[in-house]
C-alpha cells in the first residue's frame, strides 16, 4: 500500500503565508495584488503559473518567484498549521504500514522543513516537491516520480519511469493520492493510481463532488476508508 499526501489544504493551512509572500513580491516588481479570495483560488498549481495568472510578464517570473521564496521564508513558521486529522491520518497509514509520500507543488525544501517541524518526516519515504519537476500536478509526472524514486531508491533522482514501466514494480490499485484540488484528483487519474479528496477552502465542495471521487471532511477520514476496506 502507497498513499501520497498533498501538503497545502491537505495537511496544513499555510494560506496566509503564501498570500502574504504573493502580495510583497508583486509589489516588489511593481505588480497589483489581487484580493485574497482571487489569490486562494490559486493555490495548488505552480508558483510559476500563480505569477502568470495573476498577469506577471513572462521575463519577470523568475525574478518574482525567487521574491516570493525569500518573503515565505519569513512567514511559513509562524503563519502555518497543521489541520485538523492531519497528524493521525499519517500516523494511522504508518501504523498499518503503508508506505507514505508527499507530492506537493510546494518547493522540496519548504516542505521537507514543515514537516520536520510537526515532527511527520519521519513518516514520509519520499517527497515530490514543485520545484523538482518540469510539470506540476495535474500533471501525472510529480506523482510518477514519486514512485521512481521509491523503485530505485533514489529519494532526489531526477528522471521519472513511465506508467508502464513502474506497473510493472507496483499494483496501482493499491496506491493512492490524498489532496483537496481538482489538480490533485486529475494527477491521480493521469498517473492511473486512486483518488481520494479531504476538503478545504481552496476548491468549492460541488466542485471536487463532480469529480467523480469519494470526498471526506479529513484526511484522517480518507486514510480510514482506505483500510477499511
Amino acid at each position: 500500500m502507497i498513499i501520497f499526501f498533498d501538503l497545502d489544504g491537505t495537511l496544513i493551512d499555510s494560506t496566509q503565508a503564501i498570500i502574504n509572500s504573493l502580495e510583497l513580491a508583486l509589489k516588489d516588481y511593481g505588480y497589483s495584488f489581487v484580493d485574497s479570495k482571487e489569490a486562494k483560488r490559486l493555490i495548488g498549481i505552480s508558483t510559476e503559473d500563480m505569477f502568470s495568472t495573476l498577469g506577471v510578464k513572462d521575463e519577470d517570473i523568475k525574478n518574482i518567484v525567487s521574491a516570493y521564496r525569500t518573503h515565505y521564508a519569513k512567514f511559513y513558521v509562524s503563519h502555518t498549521h497543521i489541520l485538523n486529522g492531519a497528524k493521525e491520518a499519517v500516523l494511522l497509514a504508518h501504523k498499518n504500514n503503508a508506505t507514505i509520500g508527499l507530492v506537493t507543488t510546494k518547493s522540496y525544501d519548504f516542505s521537507k522543513k514543515i514537516l520536520e517541524n510537526y515532527g511527520l518526516d519521519k513518516y514520509f519515504s519520499v517527497i515530490v516537491g514543485g520545484d523538482e519537476v518540469s510539470k506540476c500536478k495535474p500533471n501525472a509526472e510529480p506523482i510518477l516520480k514519486a514512485l521512481t524514486r521509491l523503485k530505485l531508491n533514489d529519494l532526489r533522482c531526477e528522471n521519472y519511469l513511465s506508467k508502464e514501466e513502474l506497473q510493472k514494480e507496483f499494483d496501482f490499485n493499491k496506491i493512492y493520492m490524498i489532496g483537496d484540488t481538482t489538480n490533485d484528483t486529475k494527477a491521480a487519474k493521469n498517473a492511473g493510481v486512486n483518488a481520494l479528496v479531504t476538503l478545504f477552502e481552496y476548491a468549492p465542495s460541488d466542485v471536487m463532488k463532480d469529480e467523480g471521487v469519494l470526498v471526506f471532511n479529513t484526511p484522517l477520514e480518507c486514510v480510514e476508508h482506505i483500510f477499511s476496506k
